[in-house]
């Protein structure tokens, strides 16, 4: 293959003395002739003016902080976009753009990277300084971002909205004023839409998070975010751009590593999120696209299938409640506490769209949701094995929502949380259908609400926070076979707006001590067909939270006489494993009458009996 033609060979020099633009034009237009590439050998060559790369010309340095572009001019683009019509595959490698906020930081309207519009655009181990703007914002029908490093930019670290197929992995963001990964669906996009998006490997500190706008067949996985703003990943829409207009499908949010995202008001930015957000309600469409009924539902005579409508997109297309969304196994923390300014901490400034900030974060424990849903409908939603430590709640639900089906919360962890599982939204949901099951809620440990009492009790059974499940205005639900310790109440089912939260409430685990006065557990509102367990609640114990010596509660389900020891809950059944007849009557098992330690027999145990005679 021809080797590729140096900018030096038109006159560049890599000292930074001299403008090198004209330069780097020339040898691009050379090599598209020769069908070769543009090589940038080590040194720092000045750009005044924007270079338009071209279709099929790849440009190539010795490696970040070697090779490095850098503006000598203000207001203008590095690399901007050439007008031969989208075509062919451009690839930047090794080299470093550094643009011109370290001269102004104030916000600008010129991307440091703006080339295309290209078939295909290959970003790889290209570094980003110091951008105005956007840093890299390549136009292609696929793109792919791959080993960059972008730091100090006023916007997006990387934008690749506009693109059909996105593959971004293995990059290092860090103090970025807008989105560290924004990938869009614009609002130009109309008719049948083929997304792919792969986010993964990548590593995200002190910037917004990662934004997809109309997920669709997209996996973001294995991300490392800290000190994230306002969320360290974005499902949904944004009706004010006319972005993402369209149901989420199919996207797997999974193995990602979430620690202390800040509020959006702690760097100047407005707007509720979590760390996990999601958004975006289903729709009847407008205009000439608009249908009568909502996909999914019967309208009199048949069922609105999804498929005329699911993989067509536009402002005014009808769009179908969120579906195949499995959000898995991310560990989501908070952790910073207690001292006056960000940098007390000792993790330095932060940056936003006006350059250097330090501003006053006292605690991010309890600052912000873990997984948060607001005003978007659900008819196929998996929550399951995500560890939330020192958030408002682990999932929350709010807005305004008509579908919330299908929805599984499972396996998950919420410790020293406001709440756990919050599904609060401003209207009755009726055609709700979920499950909480198997997920253990630890919400108070450090007793820290202020309903706490000293010995380890609650001074009331009422308030906002202090719940394992909250739901107001849920129809059908299972929560079952979670476990729940030091919490106001496990499960507060309300009413709202005169509709009720209808659950079946029922093989559920509670830790407490009921021994003298309610330890651990304020009330249980849904005690028979649950387990509860005793364990030692008050603080000062030596032997806070272990249970007693021998089994007791909910632990012993069955024996081969009457217990004798232990602590248990009036309604608790044991079985009898001796099964004898006496008298015509089989001895199924001992029923308790009263809470507490006493074990006397028709005061506190009830043996049940079954008649024995065989029918006839």
């Amino acid at each position: 293959m021809t080797a590729p033609i140096p900018v030096t060979a038109f006159g560049a020099r890599g000292d930074g003395s001299v403008d090198a633009s004209s330069a780097l034009t020339a040898a691009i237009a050379a090599a598209k002739a020769r069908g070769v590439g543009v090589s940038i050998p080590d040194g720092t060559f000045l750009i005044n003016s924007t270079v338009r790369p071209l279709p099929d010309v790849p440009i190539c340095g010795s490696a970040q902080g070697r090779s490095v572009l850098k503006l000598g001019a203000d207001n203008i683009e590095l690399f901007g976009r050439h007008s031969l019509g989208r075509s062919g595959t451009f690839i930047l490698r090794d080299v470093t753009l550094h643009g011109y906020a370290d001269r102004n930081s104030t916000l600008g309207s010129h991307k440091l990277l703006n080339c295309g519009p290209f078939d295909v655009c290959i970003l790889d181990g290209v570094s980003a300084l110091y951008s105005r703007n956007m840093s890299l914002a390549p136009l292609a029908t696929s793109s792919f971002v791959v080993n960059c490093d972008i730091r100090k930019s006023l916007r997006d670290a990387i934008n690749t909205t506009g693109a059909t197929h996105h593959k971004i992995i293995g990059n290092h963001i860090e103090e970025c004023g807008d989105d560290a990964i924004a990938v869009h669906l614009a609002s130009s996009t109309t008719g049948v839409n083929d997304t792919s998006v792969v986010i993964t490997n990548n590593v995200i500190r002190k910037s917004f998070g990662i934004k997809v706008l109309g997920a669709r067949n997209a996996v973001i996985s294995n991300n490392g975010t800290r000190f994230a703003y306002g969320y360290a990943i974005f499902i949904g829409l944004d009706t004010n751009f006319s972005e993402g207009l369209v149901a989420k499908f199919a996207v797997v949010i999974n193995g990602n590593s979430i620690l202390d995202t800040l509020r959006t008001t702690d760097v100047g930015s407005v707007g509720t999120f979590g760390a996990i957000y999601i958004n975006g309600r289903e729709s009847l469409g407008s205009g000439g696209s608009a249908i009568t009924t909502y996909i999914d539902d019967y309208d009199g005579s048949a069922w609105v299938k999804p498929e005329p409508y699911v993989n067509v997109v536009g402002p005014n297309a009808p769009r179908g409640a969120n579906k195949g969304i499995v959000i898995s196994s991310n560990s989501i923390m908070q952790t910073i506490g207690g001292q006056t300014n960000f940098s007390d901490y000792g993790f330095g400034s932060l940056w936003n769209d006006t350059g250097v900030i330090d501003p006053e974060i006292s605690s991010l424990i309890y600052a912000i949701h873990g997984i948060r849903a607001a005003s978007a409908d659900f008819n196929g939603l998996t929550i399951a094995g995500n560890q939330a430590y020192g958030v408002a709640s682990m999932f929350s639900l709010g807005g305004n929502v008509r579908s919330f089906k299908n929805v599984l919360i499972s396996g998950n962890t919420a410790q020293r949380c406001s709440n756990g599982v919050v599904l609060n939204p401003s209207a009755p949901v009726l055609n709700a259908t979920y499950a909480v099951r198997g997920n253990f809620f630890d919400i108070d440990p450090l007793h820290e609400n202020a309903a706490r009492n000293s010995n380890g009790g609650w001074s009331a059974t009422s308030g906002s926070d202090g719940f394992g499940v909250y739901a107001t205005g849920m129809a059908r639900g299972a929560i079952e076979g979670n476990s729940f310790q030091q919490c106001r109440r496990p499960v507060r089912l309300a009413a709202l707006s005169g509709s009720g939260s209808i659950a079946a409430v029922r093989g559920n685990h509670y830790y407490w001590d009921w021994s003298s006065g309610n330890k651990g557990i304020a009330l249980i509102e849904q005690e028979f067909g649950n387990f509860s367990h005793w364990i030692d609640c008050d603080p000062d114990s030596e032997t806070r939270g272990q249970g007693s010596a021998t089994p007791d509660g909910g632990d012993l389900l069955s024996a081969s006489a009457m217990p004798s020891s232990g602590y248990f809950r009036a309604g608790h059944f044991v079985e009898n494993t001796a099964l004898s007849i006496s008298s015509g009557s089989l001895l199924r098992g001992w029923l308790r009458l009263t809470n507490g330690n006493a074990h006397v027999e028709g005061t506190d145990w009830a043996p049940i009996y079954n008649s024995a005679e065989v029918p006839a």
